[in-house]
């Protein structure tokens, strides 16, 4: 018997298009599909461009996972084409069926953080006390800076700031309706992130390693931070 969380959300999960988008290289593999951009849970909107996810098990009973879905999207047009809102990350609770059984804004597009693309979950098993969920802006684009935004203008812009800032969300301050707790990391550096990895290891400090995704294949980079 499966024991699901006591909110009455629960007892009415999402249901998606069944047909998988993708077919599996290993015959004996199957694919299941969660939910896709465009759908909603409740009053919780699945974004455009989901790009990393981190998963952390759930306090909740039953095999809960909470996963947290980052979508690479921004205002500032690339190609020629802008999306309609700045990057957010949205959390979904999933149950031991993979039913989505919750969702909330874990980081909100008002934050206005341009193209947040790949994430990682980092906790314990990295030597971590707790979890933390890492993604990064995978871009350098200039854009304005959004009322209420964690960061400030740079001064060489005016009302602007240049893209390419790592991101990190506590977790654990966004298991409810509201967004998370989260911060750029200005010491990571601005340049075009990648995915940011800790580093297991015991070591003295911190570890992450922040890879380059720079448009020019022989301009990336590979960096450490401690």
């Amino acid at each position: 018997m499966l024991a699901a969380p006591s909110s009455s959300l629960a007892d009415h999960p999402h249901v998606t298009d069944p047909t998988p988008m993708l077919v599996p290289v290993d015959p004996a593999a199957t694919l299941e599909p969660i939910i896709q951009s465009g759908e909603a849970y409740h009053a919780v909107m699945f974004e455009g461009i989901p790009d990393g996810i981190g998963l952390m098990p759930s306090d909740k009973p039953g095999g809960v996972v909470e996963v947290f879905v980052s979508h690479e999207q921004s205002e500032v047009p690339f190609a020629g084409q802008a999306d309609f809102r700045d990057s957010s990350v949205t959390r979904l609770t999933l149950n031991a069926t993979a039913d989505v059984i919750g969702a909330s804004e874990a980081i909100p597009a008002t934050a206005g953080f341009m193209r947040l693309g790949s994430a990682t979950m980092a906790g314990p098993e990295e030597g971590l006390n707790d979890y933390v969920l890492l993604t990064s802006e995978a871009t350098g684009d200039i854009g304005d800076v959004d009322p209420g935004a964690p960061y400030g203008p740079d001064p060489a812009l005016a009302s602007q700031r240049q893209g390419g800032y790592a991101v990190v969300l506590d977790p654990d301050t966004a298991l409810g309706s509201a967004p998370g707790r989260f911060q750029e990391v200005a010491a990571m550096g601005r340049h075009n992130h990648q995915n940011s990895m800790v580093v297991p290891g015991g070591w003295k400090r911190i570890a992450v390693l922040s890879g380059d995704d720079a448009l020019n294949p022989t301009e990336s980079q590979l960096y450490l931070y401690l």
